[in-house]
Protein backbone atom coordinates (compact mmCIF):
# COMPACT_ATOMS: atom_id res chain seq x y z
CA UNK A 1 0.00 0.00 0.00
CA UNK A 2 1.30 3.22 -1.05
CA UNK A 3 1.70 5.98 1.69
CA UNK A 4 -0.07 9.38 0.40
CA UNK A 5 0.88 12.52 2.11
CA UNK A 6 -1.18 15.90 0.95
CA UNK A 7 -0.83 19.34 2.44
CA UNK A 8 -1.44 20.70 5.47
CA UNK A 9 -3.91 23.64 5.78
CA UNK A 10 -1.13 26.31 5.92
CA UNK A 11 -0.73 25.25 1.95
CA UNK A 12 -4.13 26.64 0.85
CA UNK A 13 -3.18 30.43 2.41
CA UNK A 14 0.11 29.77 0.36
CA UNK A 15 -3.16 29.33 -2.85
CA UNK A 16 -1.85 26.06 -3.30
CA UNK A 17 -5.02 23.86 -4.28
CA UNK A 18 -3.85 20.74 -4.04
CA UNK A 19 -0.23 18.91 -3.21
CA UNK A 20 0.24 14.90 -3.07
CA UNK A 21 3.23 12.85 -2.59
CA UNK A 22 2.90 9.05 -2.90
CA UNK A 23 5.85 6.55 -2.86
CA UNK A 24 4.16 4.05 -5.12
CA UNK A 25 7.03 1.42 -4.85
CA UNK A 26 8.94 0.61 -2.17
CA UNK A 27 12.12 -1.65 -4.41
CA UNK A 28 12.73 0.11 -6.73
CA UNK A 29 12.20 3.27 -4.42
CA UNK A 30 9.78 5.31 -6.46
CA UNK A 31 7.78 8.55 -5.95
CA UNK A 32 4.72 10.71 -7.23
CA UNK A 33 3.79 13.79 -6.68
CA UNK A 34 1.67 16.58 -7.48
CA UNK A 35 0.63 20.19 -7.09
CA UNK A 36 -1.54 22.30 -8.65
CA UNK A 37 -1.84 26.01 -7.43
CA UNK A 38 -4.89 28.09 -9.73
CA UNK A 39 -3.65 31.47 -8.47
CA UNK A 40 -0.43 31.41 -9.77
CA UNK A 41 -1.60 29.42 -13.19
CA UNK A 42 0.77 26.31 -12.77
CA UNK A 43 0.15 22.40 -12.11
CA UNK A 44 3.12 20.09 -11.85
CA UNK A 45 3.59 16.64 -11.75
CA UNK A 46 6.95 14.22 -11.18
CA UNK A 47 8.15 10.74 -11.17
CA UNK A 48 11.39 10.05 -9.43
CA UNK A 49 13.53 6.99 -8.95
CA UNK A 50 15.75 7.62 -6.29
CA UNK A 51 19.34 5.80 -6.93
CA UNK A 52 22.75 6.36 -5.17
CA UNK A 53 26.03 5.38 -5.70
CA UNK A 54 28.99 5.41 -3.00
CA UNK A 55 32.46 6.62 -4.19
CA UNK A 56 34.48 5.78 -0.56
CA UNK A 57 34.44 9.76 0.64
CA UNK A 58 31.34 10.86 -1.64
CA UNK A 59 28.18 9.43 -2.65
CA UNK A 60 25.40 10.51 -5.11
CA UNK A 61 22.01 10.73 -5.58
CA UNK A 62 20.97 10.38 -8.93
CA UNK A 63 17.17 11.38 -9.76
CA UNK A 64 15.89 9.74 -12.12
CA UNK A 65 12.06 10.54 -13.59
CA UNK A 66 10.53 13.26 -15.08
CA UNK A 67 8.87 16.76 -14.06
CA UNK A 68 6.08 17.63 -15.86
CA UNK A 69 5.24 21.58 -15.39
CA UNK A 70 1.65 23.09 -17.06
CA UNK A 71 1.34 27.10 -17.33
CA UNK A 72 -2.23 26.76 -16.93
CA UNK A 73 -3.06 30.29 -19.08
CA UNK A 74 -1.15 29.24 -21.78
CA UNK A 75 -1.43 25.56 -21.70
CA UNK A 76 2.09 24.84 -22.52
CA UNK A 77 3.67 22.21 -20.69
CA UNK A 78 7.22 21.80 -20.23
CA UNK A 79 9.18 18.39 -19.57
CA UNK A 80 11.89 18.58 -17.51
CA UNK A 81 14.71 16.03 -16.17
CA UNK A 82 16.67 16.77 -12.37
CA UNK A 83 20.38 16.69 -11.69
CA UNK A 84 21.84 14.69 -9.44
CA UNK A 85 23.18 15.66 -5.68
CA UNK A 86 26.83 14.61 -5.23
CA UNK A 87 27.98 14.86 -1.03
CA UNK A 88 31.57 15.14 -0.88
CA UNK A 89 33.46 14.69 2.65
CA UNK A 90 30.95 12.70 4.38
CA UNK A 91 33.91 10.47 6.12
CA UNK A 92 36.76 13.23 6.46
CA UNK A 93 37.73 16.61 5.39
CA UNK A 94 34.73 19.32 4.79
CA UNK A 95 30.97 18.49 4.14
CA UNK A 96 30.00 19.60 0.67
CA UNK A 97 26.84 19.21 -1.38
CA UNK A 98 26.95 20.07 -5.18
CA UNK A 99 24.08 20.03 -7.70
CA UNK A 100 25.85 18.16 -11.13
CA UNK A 101 24.82 16.62 -14.55
CA UNK A 102 22.46 17.79 -17.46
CA UNK A 103 18.58 19.33 -17.63
CA UNK A 104 16.73 19.28 -20.77
CA UNK A 105 13.30 21.31 -20.65
CA UNK A 106 11.52 20.37 -23.47
CA UNK A 107 7.62 22.19 -24.48
CA UNK A 108 6.45 20.41 -27.23
CA UNK A 109 3.35 22.98 -28.07
CA UNK A 110 6.43 25.67 -28.77
CA UNK A 111 9.13 23.91 -29.90
CA UNK A 112 11.01 25.70 -27.50
CA UNK A 113 14.03 23.68 -25.77
CA UNK A 114 16.94 24.17 -23.41
CA UNK A 115 19.69 22.00 -21.78
CA UNK A 116 21.60 23.25 -18.75
CA UNK A 117 24.37 21.85 -17.34
CA UNK A 118 25.09 21.96 -13.71
CA UNK A 119 29.23 21.93 -13.14
CA UNK A 120 29.61 20.52 -9.72
CA UNK A 121 30.46 23.60 -7.68
CA UNK A 122 29.47 23.04 -3.66
CA UNK A 123 26.43 25.50 -2.56
CA UNK A 124 26.52 23.31 0.79
CA UNK A 125 29.47 23.80 2.91
CA UNK A 126 29.75 22.41 5.91
CA UNK A 127 32.79 22.74 8.00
Amino acid sequence: MPSVRSCPQSCHALGVDCFYCVQVSHHPPVSAVYAINRREGFALSATVLAKSKFYGNSTSAILDGRVNLVLLPRGEEYTMTMPYAHCKGILMGTLSMELGGKVTIDCEKTGYSAELEFKLRPFLTIS
